[in-house]
């Protein structure tokens, strides 16, 4: 199609259906709700547009949440200069309609649709997406902890650096980065307070699943004893193992039979394998990380809901969407 279209304009939705050889009547209306982006009568039916600069997976669930507050009988649609792949699968699978800059669109009100991919429109660059310190794989594992524990952000440099770590140098540069974009405010001229903690949230999940999560893989395994469910089934992890992803879930909500099975260790692969029977295997299924914490979890078989939250979100399936959205109502929102 070679169209890209600049969603700040106005009437965007309208002028680029008129650019289609298709028949259809639409109208841009007033919405009673001043939050609500764009409201248009696309061939007699109602329909909410919402803007959101980027969609990945794990902010799916924030948008359709967004877009349903706004009415219950309106048809609902998201723009976005950028949507990944399998953010536009789970948008159709939950009845969102979409469109992204490049022009891919995927419009269905009744009978009538219209569906357009494959115009390439290249995701926003690593350097923007993470050009700040604390938003680099070292960064993130810094905010987990006040994500974690908000009073942290008080705590001595040097304990902060020992929970999360990294290097002592690596902490000044994190809050500096969390005070620029309004992450983290000072009451008083010393004392800190984290603020924003959901929008904070969304963008450490991101960097987790593309930053954090890939760097601390330490090897694929199998069960010497049988199949990874056997794993899940005999296994008695302690603290120097804990169960994440999926197995995780699992065991925290008894709603998710888990399929994908991950551990965080802190053991080397030897001891692994004697501890734990897993047996280094390039095409193992049992995915083994390393941990990023440095403070005791020794009575807890389960990684903390956040990194539970955030691999579930990465994933991307819509079983576990719903698996995730259980853990942040439960045990991550209470404590934002």
């Amino acid at each position: 199609m070679g169209y890209r279209y600049e969603f700040y304009e106005a009437d965007y939705l309208k002028a680029f259906l008129e650019k289609l050889d298709v028949e259809v009547s639409i109208k841009k209306r007033k919405h009673p709700n001043s939050d609500v982006y764009a409201f248009y009568s696309v061939n007699n039916q109602d329909l909410i547009v919402e803007y959101k600069r980027q969609i990945q997976p794990h902010n799916v669930l924030d948008i359709i949440a967004k877009l349903k507050s706004y009415g219950k009988d309106e048809a609902l649609m998201v723009v976005s200069d950028y949507i990944t792949p399998s953010a536009k699968s789970m948008l159709k699978e939950k009845e969102i309609n979409y469109l992204d800059q490049a022009g891919n669109i995927y419009l269905k009100l009744g009978q009538f649709l219209i569906f357009i991919e494959g115009e390439k429109n290249a995701s926003p660059s690593e350097q923007e997406k993470y050009q700040h310190r604390a938003f680099t794989k070292t960064g993130a594992a810094v905010v987990f902890q006040f994500l974690m524990d908000h009073e942290l952000v008080n705590a001595p440099q040097r304990r902060i650096a020992e929970f999360s770590n990294v290097s002592l140098g690596t902490i000044p540069k994190v809050f500096n980065q969390l005070e620029a974009e309004n992450y983290i405010i000072r009451l008083d001229g010393k004392k800190r307070k984290l603020i924003n903690s959901k929008g904070l949230l969304e963008k450490w999940v991101s960097v987790f699943n593309d930053k954090l999560l890939p760097s601390l893989h330490l090897q694929n395994c199998r069960f010497n004893k049988g199949n990874e469910k056997d794993f899940f089934r005999q296994a008695k992890l302690k603290g120097d193992t804990q169960w994440g992803g999926e197995p995780a879930a699992a065991r925290l909500t008894n709603y998710l039979l888990p399929e994908k099975i991950t551990v965080f260790s802190e053991l080397t692969k030897p001891k692994l394998a004697k501890n734990y029977r897993l047996l280094p295997d390039g095409n193992g299924s049992i995915v083994v990380y390393q941990k990023f914490w440095n403070h005791t979890t020794a009575n807890n078989d389960t990684v903390h809901a956040l990194i539970v939250y955030a691999q579930l979100l990465g994933d991307g399936d819509s079983r576990n969407l719903e698996t995730a959205e259980i853990i942040y109502k439960q045990y991550i929102e209470p404590k934002l």
